[in-house]
């Protein structure tokens, strides 16, 4: 008998709030009910199961727009845990129990998440992971899939130099643009790359406010929000004209609590952080249902709302 083989498990933590535009530009962020909450956990808890033999339904389900999700139990009133399954298809492979594996067909590894309703009405969504294998965009499109007026929520990511920013003092921001031709026929047709540098700005009070006012609250936030709010930064500072999607880099050059530090926005390690769970593993080499709840809850507040909530 080949001997077990452990993997390691790890969580995500990301967070929806509401973001409703306030008529000048800007946006009124706002959280959940505990009704809306407890609406969610109904829907979870009585969903129903996926039909994989419809093959539109499978085609959400390879390309992660939908996730199949079973077991959800509320733990108390403010949380819930279950169970979903993330979708691997594409290669062909050879396995020795059943023989060639297609390549179209679809193979569902389960792993579990986590709800936890914040006072502050943040919806916080953690995510369990075996080692590179898991799905946080399926779920996340799963569950918004099964809130009322999805449209204005906002999805937020935890990276480990994201929790506890506060105010900084910005002394460099960098962004990389790559522009690209509007046709094969122009020259230079495959587009440009620049950098621009905002340098020497440490006593820019104006410049000082945009940073912590209009880039800092989108770190962790979902890529295209995150582009939307640097290029407007570029528009401010009437340097140049960019569409939100030219946008492929911002990292700023700060001071906190008297220490230099690279906050990088968009690009290389701009993932969420991934925090290690402590767990027992079945005999199918899955992690337990009770230890990845206890140790991802535990991961939670130990590491998360202790910063961003006073719960």
């Amino acid at each position: 008998m080949a001997r077990q083989k452990r993997e390691a498990v790890y969580a995500t933590f990301h967070y929806l709030v509401r973001h409703t535009p306030d008529g000048n530009g800007g946006n009124v962020t706002s959280g959940f009910t505990q009704a809306e909450f407890d609406s969610l956990v109904n829907k979870l808890s009585n969903i129903s199961k996926v039909d994989l033999d419809d093959e539109a339904t499978l085609d959400r389900v390879r390309f992660r727009n939908l996730v199949p999700i079973e077991n959800v139990k509320p733990v108390d009133g403010k949380t819930a845990f279950g169970l979903y399954r993330a979708a691997y298809w594409g290669h062909s492979y050879q396995n020795t129990a059943v023989g060639t594996i297609p390549a179209d067909s679809v193979s569902l590894r389960p792993f579990y998440f986590a709800l936890y309703l914040s006072k502050s009405g943040r919806l916080y969504i953690g995510v369990q992971y075996l080692a590179q294998f898991g799905s946080y965009d399926g779920l996340k499109k799963t569950i918004l899939s099964l809130i009322d007026n999805s449209k204005n929520v906002v999805a937020h990511s935890f990276r480990r130099d994201s929790v506890g920013i506060g105010e900084i003092v910005a002394t460099e921001v960098k962004v990389n643009i790559s522009r690209r031709a509007a046709g094969l026929d122009e020259k230079g047709a495959f587009g440009q790359k620049a950098v621009v540098t905002f340098s020497s700005i440490r006593r820019d009070v104006a410049m000082q406010r945009q940073v912590n006012d209009k880039l800092i609250p989108f770190l962790g936030t979902e890529k295209e929000k995150t582009q939307k709010a640097v290029a407007q930064l570029l528009r401010d500072s009437s340097l140049t004209d960019v569409a939100d999607d030219e946008i492929e880099g911002c990292t700023v050059i700060a001071e906190m609590n008297g220490k230099g530090k690279s906050i990088q926005f968009i690009g290389t390690g701009a993932y969420p952080s991934q925090y290690p769970l402590e767990v027992g593993f079945n005999a199918d080499g899955h992690p337990t249902l009770a230890s990845t709840r206890d140790s991802m809850l535990k991961v939670l507040e130990e590491n998360i709302l202790v910063v961003k909530e006073n719960d």
